[in-house]
């Protein structure tokens, strides 16, 4: 929220490391990955979970529904 960022910059929280060719990888775990990747880190329940996407712009391939999501690869 804008306003706590302003008041109150020491709550500011980093955003996620983006790669060099822009590219954006998320980690749904239950524990942290580590501190060197945690500002990727979606904590997730343990067991079976739905994720979801949503598109917030009206770009015609979202509204066409040609655009494919990036894949998810399950890690261990």
């Amino acid at each position: 929220m804008l306003v706590l960022e302003v008041m109150f910059p020491e709550r500011r929280k980093p955003g996620p490391a983006v790669q060099l060719g822009g590219s954006l990888t998320q980690y749904f775990r239950t524990e942290s990955p580590g501190a060197d990747i945690a500002t990727n880190w979606v904590p997730a329940p343990q067991g079976m979970f739905s994720l979801y996407l949503r598109a917030y712009w009206d770009k015609e391939a979202v509204l066409d529904v040609s655009w494919v999501p990036p894949l998810i690869k399950k890690v261990k």
